[in-house]
């Protein structure tokens, strides 16, 4: 099924046609992609509690293949570490209980409380070093500072209900 990708969602990395195919090899941002195009009811971000944990648990896997990938200086390091940017987004945004926004995100992501110090700057380094590996250190640097400000929410939350 084609579908024509939202403005929430554009991006020339992830998005270069604006046009994606949902049955291809690989669709970024599926949840968001039908929930923008298709109003889907499908709203994993304000599942956080259980959606973290398999997100985090994916960037395990995608962590170990792009160690492998970057050793070898692969061609392929791009596509892993577009799956793991992916799996940033969603863990930085779904952290705060909101869908993924591409378009603009340092506007949306400044709005989060949720968040690491400086993660503008350091997504913005990321994005635009995709295949480095400085790029890979700070995205797994960023995926811990945020388990643990996910975690600290989660904690001061809980508290908050007794």
């Amino acid at each position: 099924m084609q579908i024509i990708v939202p403005k929430e969602l554009r991006h020339p990395l992830f998005f270069p046609n604006s046009i994606v195919d949902t049955k291809g090899e690989r669709v970024f941002f599926l949840p968001e992609l039908l929930y923008f195009t298709m109003d889907s009811a499908d709203t994993p971000w304000l599942c956080s509690e259980i959606q973290i944990p398999l997100i985090v648990k994916k960037w395990t896997e995608i962590k170990d293949e792009l160690i492998s990938v970057l050793k070898a200086r692969n061609k392929e390091i791009k596509l892993y570490m577009l799956k793991g940017i992916e799996l940033y987004f969603s863990l930085l945004f779904w952290s705060n209980n909101v869908p993924v926004r591409l378009s603009e995100w340092q506007k949306h992501v400044e709005f989060l409380v949720c968040k690491s110090v400086n993660v503008e700057e350091r997504l913005s380094f990321i994005l635009k070093k995709c295949n480095s590996y400085p790029a890979y250190i700070q995205l797994s640097e960023l995926f811990i500072e945020q388990q643990k400000h996910f975690a600290k929410k989660i904690a001061i939350e809980k508290y908050k209900q007794k």
